[in-house]
């Protein structure tokens, strides 16, 4: 059977369905809702990178910092960044974490120096307990961007 609309605009699978809608449905459709703003006022911000094409990044901080990434691969100073990577921090099943970017920055002919970034607005508790895991868990450096101000923490086996 083919699908039955009704005249507000929902669809249904059934005639049974389209006729139990009809009785309480006044054939208007509904006006449309403005969207709800996000928690934390942020905007999501599309951003076209030559590495990655075309992303939606969670607000614009985010990114303008993926362009400052490609910009510091054109001058040379990293060799590769990557968006949202997961990283497994403790338990069974492990709790994974997905930190905005990792970095990637040549040492020596085939040493990289890995760091996560994660750009922050406001911080929350549940943030907080992350950073502790990573600092028991993680085996390389998180770069926390707030603003202008950076704040690294390392792990402990790095350290």
């Amino acid at each position: 059977m083919k699908r039955a609309t009704c005249p507000c605009g929902r669809i249904f699978s059934t005639l049974d369905a389209l006729l139990r809608h009809a009785k309480t449905c006044d054939g208007t459709r509904a006006p449309r809702q403005e969207p709800k703003p996000s928690k934390y006022r942020n905007r999501r911000t599309p951003y076209k990178s030559p590495l990655w094409g075309k992303r939606v990044y969670d607000s614009k901080v985010e990114a303008k910092y993926a362009m400052g990434l490609d910009a510091r691969i054109k001058s040379g100073s990293i060799d590769y960044w990557a968006p949202q990577p997961r990283v497994p921090l403790s338990g069974s099943p492990p709790l994974m974490y997905r930190p905005d970017f990792v970095v990637y920055q040549r040492c020596t002919d085939r040493v990289y120096r890995v760091e996560f970034v994660d750009v922050k607005g406001p911080e929350t508790q549940r943030f907080r307990d992350i950073c502790k895991l990573w600092v028991r868990h993680a085996k390389f450096p998180l770069r926390i961007v707030r603003g202008k101000v950076d704040e690294v923490i390392e792990p402990e086996q790095a350290q």
